[in-house]
C-alpha cells in the first residue's frame, strides 16, 4: 500500500521511549560508541569466460554459492544463515550472510560469496578462515540473558542520552569482541525525535553493557571561509518530465507535493511536516537570493531542487544496479524483490546543528534521512540543499552503505579506512554526474566551491591526473587518518582510473545508458558493481581488487590495465600493502608504471604480496586481507559536497512515453546529464537560451519557440 509520507515521518518520530534521556550534544552521543570487525579475507578467483556450461537458475547460484561458503569455512548446514541474495545485471550472484553460533547470528561474522555461469568468482569472510581464530578458540557465552531487554536497553539508553527506537524490532545475536569473547547481546536501535542521533547497538544480555554500535550517519564539518554570500550561479530551469520511465516507472510524484516513492523533501520543522507543493503537476518557485533561506519562496525552491536531484540520483543509479533486489530507496517495490517502504526523506533546512549536511543509512526496510543545515556565515545565509552536488554526494553514501555487505548488514564503512572510501566514493558519485565532456584529464575539479565561497573548495587539493597540483599517494594515508582526508586519497585513485577508461573508451553524454561501454559509465558501473564484491569493512586493496572483478564479469576484462595503470600511478600497485606506495603493474600490463613526478626516491616495494589461504593470484588477480579493525571509533563521516554545478540543456522524457500526471519541476539540473544530447529521448532544442534563470526545455520545442 502507498502511504502518506507525512504519516511515515510522523510514525517515525514518535516511536515509544523506553528511557527519559537528556539532551545530549552531537560529540556526546556519537562519542566513545565501541566497534570491533575482524580483518576480512577477500579471494578473488578468475572467472573462465571460454565456459560453454549453461548459466544456472539464481536458485542454483545461491546454493552454489552456500555449499562453497559452508565447504570453505567449514560450517555445517546450521552454522550459516543467508541475509540477502541476488542477480545483477552482469549476472552475477551475490550471496551474503552470516555464521550462526547456537541459533543466533555473530553480528560482525560476515560472509559473501559471487557466483557467475555457476563459477566461484571471489568471495569473503570475516571468520572461520586460517587468519581467524579459530572455533575452538573462541570464548563463546551460554545463549541466555539474565536482563529483560527493557532493562538492558534502558541501560544503553540512559547512557548515551538517547530514546530507544521502537520501530525497530530488536534481537538476540553474538558479538565477537577483540579477545575472542563471543558475548551474547540484544541487538536494538537508539534514536532521538529529531533524527540528530541514529545508532545500531548491541547491550549485553547479561550485564547491559554497551559492547558494539554502528553510527548510521555520514556527518559533515566544513572548512568554510566566511566571504560574502554568493547565489547559486547556474540558475533555475524548468525540466519538463525529468523522470526516467525505466528507473520510476510510476513517476516522482503526484505532481502536488514533493513527496513520491522514491523521496520526500520536508520541512520538518513543522508538525506536521510541510512538503514543497506543485499545482497540476508544475512546481514552481522564485528563489530570492536576498532573502533568508526560511523565506518561503526559497524554501520552496530547496524543497523542490532537492526532489529533482535525489530522485535523479536514484534513476541513475537504479540503472546500474542499485535497484529493488539490490536494497534501493522506494516505498513501493512492485514485487522486485528487498524491502519497501524505506524512501529518502529530506529534512530541507534542519536546525539541530549549522554548516553541515548529512545522511543517515540503515538497513534496507528503513528509511535513509539526508538533512541539510544553514550555513550562517554568509550574509544572506545558504542551504546546501541549493547545491546539487550536496545531494548527489548524499546519496552516494546510502549507495556505497547499502550495497557493500549486503542491504540487510549495517556498519560496514565505518573507520578511517572504509569509512575514508565511503567520502572518496562520494566525491567521484558527484563528479562523474557532473562531468562535461568538455573536461579534460588535468582540468582541477575543486569540491564544495559553493559552500566554501571561493574557488579552492573544501579539499586539501583539488582533483586532477596533474600530479604537481594533487600529489596524493597511497602511503600519504600514513598521515591522512580523518576519513575525509583518507577520502580524497581514494577519490584520486580512481579519478586517475576515470580518466584511463574515458581516454580509451570515450565519454557518454548520457549518464543514464549503463550499456554504453564510455568511458564514464564503465568507471560507474564498475564502482557499483564493486560495492557488491567487496568484503564488509574493505581496505583501499581490497576495494581495488572488487573494482578490477567487476570488470572481468561484465567486459570480460577489457579494461583490466587501464584500471591498474589507474591505481598504480598514485601507489596502489600489485605489490601496494600496509600504506607503502608501489607503483608496478601486472607483467602483461606492460613492464610497469613510471612513480609520479612529485615521488621522492624510488617506489616502495613491499613484498609479499597479500594472498590468503594459498590462493593464487593470476593475471594480476590479488588476494587480500583487509585490516579494518576498529575499537572505539566514532568515525561519522561527513558528507563533503560539491559546488557550482553547471547547466546543461537536455530533454528529459522518454521517447514515445506516456503519462497521465506531468511535473514541471523549477530547479537546478544536475551538471551534464548529458541527456540533451541523445535523440533518443526527444530532439534537443533548436537554439540554446540566453536567459538560464527563465529558460524553459520542452520536448520537441526550442526555448524561443515556447
Amino acid at each position: 500500500m502507498f502511504i502518506s509520507t507525512v504519516s511515515l515521518v510522523l510514525a517515525l518520530a514518535t516511536s515509544a521511549i523506553f528511557a527519559a534521556p537528556t539532551t545530549l550534544s552531537t560529540k556526546d552521543a556519537s562519542s566513545d560508541l565501541p566497534f570491533y570487525f575482524p580483518k576480512p579475507t577477500y579471494q578473488s578467483i578468475p572467472y573462465d569466460h571460454s565456459s560453454n556450461l549453461a548459466a544456472p537458475s539464481n536458485a542454483d547460484s545461491v546454493k552454489i554459492g552456500t555449499a562453497y561458503i559452508r565447504d570453505k569455512l567449514n560450517l555445517s548446514p546450521d552454522e550459516f544463515k543467508i541475509s540477502s541474495s541476488f542477480t545483477d545485471s552482469a549476472g552475477v550472484t551475490h550471496v551474503y550472510g552470516s555464521h550462526l553460533v547456537n541459533g543466533a547470528s555473530v553480528a560482525n561474522h560476515q560472509a559473501a560469496v559471487h557466483i557467475k555461469g555457476g563459477q566461484i568468482t571471489s568471495y569473503s569472510a570475516s571468520f572461520g578462515t586460517k587468519s581467524h581464530l579459530t572455533k575452538s578458540e573462541l570464548s563463546i557465552a551460554e545463549p541466555k540473558a539474565k536482563l529483560t531487554f527493557e532493562q538492558a536497553s534502558g541501560l544503553v539508553s540512559k547512557a548515551k542520552g538517547l530514546p530507544v527506537y521502537s520501530e525497530f524490532k530488536h534481537d538476540l545475536e553474538y558479538v565477537q569482541q577483540a579477545d575472542g569473547t563471543l558475548v551474547y547481546a540484544y541487538k536494538f536501535q537508539l534514536r532521538d525525535k529529531s533524527v540528530n542521533f541514529w545508532f545500531q547497538v548491541w547491550a549485553d544480555a547479561n550485564t547491559g553493557k554497551l559492547i558494539q554500535a554502528v553510527d548510521f550517519a555520514h556527518r559533515a564539518t566544513y572548512k568554510a571561509i566566511k566571504l560574502p554570500g554568493l547565489t547559486p550561479d547556474d540558475g533555475f530551469s524548468d525540466v519538463k518530465d525529468p523522470e526516467y520511465k525505466a528507473s520510476s516507472p510510476n513517476g516522482w510524484t503526484d505532481g502536488t507535493t514533493t513527496e513520491g516513492n522514491n523521496v520526500s523533501a520536508l520541512d520538518l520543522r513543522k508538525e506536521p511536516a510541510v512538503p514543497g507543493t506543485g499545482v497540476n503537476g508544475v512546481f514552481d518557485s522564485k528563489f530570492n537570493p536576498t532573502a533568508d533561506i526560511t523565506d518561503p519562496d526559497n524554501m520552496q525552491a530547496t524543497a523542490v531542487n532537492l526532489f529533482y536531484i535525489t530522485n535523479i540520483m536514484h534513476d541513475i543509479t537504479y540503472q546500474y544496479g542499485f535497484n529493488e533486489a539490490a536494497g534501493n530507496f522506494q516505498k513501493d517495490n512492485f514485487g522486485k524483490g528487498g524491502e519497501g517502504n524505506d524512501p529518502v526523506i529530506i529534512s530541507v533546512l534542519d536546525t539541530s546543528d549549522e554548516e553541515n549536511a548529512d545522511f543517515f543509512s540503515p538497513a534496507d526496510g528503513q528509511p535513509g534521512q539526508m538533512r541539510m543545515f544553514r550555513f550562517a556565515h554568509f550574509k544572506p545565509n545558504r542551504n546546501p540543499g541549493l547545491d546539487n552536488q550536496v545531494a548527489m554526494h548524499e546519496y552516494g553514501h546510502g549507495v556505497s552503505g547499502r550495497l557493500t555487505g549486503g542491504p540487510a548488514v549495517v556498519g560496514c564503512l565505518r573507520g578511517a579506512e572504509a569509512g575514508g572510501m565511503g567520502e572518496g566514493w562520494s566525491d567521484l558519485f558527484a563528479m562523474i554526474v557532473s562531468a562535461k565532456e568538455s573536461q579534460k584529464s588535468d582540468t582541477p575539479i575543486a569540491i564544495g566551491t559553493y559552500i566554501q565561497g571561493g574557488p579552492e573548495g573544501i579539499r586539501s587539493h583539488p582533483y586532477t591526473t596533474d600530479m604537481k597540483v594533487n600529489p596524493l599517494t597511497y602511503s600519504t594515508l600514513k598521515k591522512r587518518l580523518e576519513v575525509h582526508d583518507a577520502g580524497e586519497v581514494w577519490a584520486s585513485m580512481l579519478w586517475e582510473v576515470y580518466w584511463n577508461l574515458v581516454t580509451k573508451n570515450g565519454f557518454s553524454t548520457d549518464i543514464y545508458d549503463a550499456k554504453s561501454n564510455s568511458g564514464n559509465t564503465i568507471t560507474m558501473q564498475n564502482m557499483i558493481g564493486g560495492f557488491m564484491l567487496q568484503p564488509c569493512h574493505p581496505t583501499l586493496i581490497s576495494a581495488r581488487d572488487a573494482f578490477i572483478e567487476s570488470d572481468a564479469n561484465r567486459y570480460k576484462g577489457a579494461n583490466k590495465c587501464e584500471i591498474w595503470k589507474g591505481f598504480a600511478k598514485r601507489g596502489l600497485g600489485v605489490k601496494a600493502a600496509d600504506f607503502n606506495d608501489d607503483f608496478s603493474v601486472p607483467a602483461d600490463c606492460d613492464t610497469g608504471a613510471s612513480p609520479p613526478p612529485s615521488s621522492r626516491g624510488p617506489p616502495a616495494t613491499t613484498e609479499g604480496a597479500t594472498t590468503t589461504e594459498g590462493a593464487t593470484t593470476t593475471e594480476g588477480a590479488t588476494t587480500t586481507e583487509g585490516a579494518t579493525t576498529t575499537e572505539g571509533a566514532t568515525t561519522t563521516g561527513r558528507a563533503t559536497t560539491t559546488g557550482r554545478a553547471t547547466t546543461t540543456e537536455g530533454a528529459t522524457t522518454t521517447e514515445g512515453a506516456t503519462t497521465t500526471e506531468r511535473a514541471t519541476i523549477t530547479t537546478k539540473r544536475p551538471t551534464t546529464t548529458g541527456r540533451a544530447t541523445t535523440t533518443a529521448r526527444g530532439p534537443k532544442p533548436t537554439s540554446g537560451c540566453t536567459r538560464m534563470d527563465i529558460c524553459c526545455i520542452y520536448i520537441g520545442k526550442s526555448c524561443d519557440q515556447n
